[in-house]
């Protein structure tokens, strides 16, 4: 079998070009995807922070504030606590409705 030098060589320089042109375009998106990521912010609306706020507001707040069950308990124990029944069923409807449409 004969190998034909230049014939080779010429495959040669193809396939060296072809590597060098696939490098040069693989840096390309190298540098491309560099810049892009360098320019990429992160903006939140007024919304969004006040949004954020609330919720570390809420999140700091405890569930149970002991201030107030140690004055309710102080009060019910002492007997000065009366509970005015119309005003809780009309709170417990308002938040019925209130639920219904949320």
């Amino acid at each position: 079998m004969k190998v034909d030098s230049e014939r080779s060589l010429l495959n040669l320089e193809a396939y060296v070009k072809n590597a060098q042109d696939g490098e040069a375009v693989k840096q390309s998106q190298r540098q491309e995807q560099e810049r892009a990521s360098a320019t990429e912010q992160v903006k939140l609306s007024d919304t969004a922070r006040d949004i954020q706020k609330i919720r570390e507001i809420v999140d700091a707040t405890p569930e149970i504030r002991a201030d107030k069950v140690g004055h309710f308990k102080r009060e019910i124990e002492a007997g000065n606590y009366s509970v005015n029944g119309d005003k809780v069923a009309e709170k417990m409807l308002r938040e019925s409705l209130v639920d219904a449409f949320i």
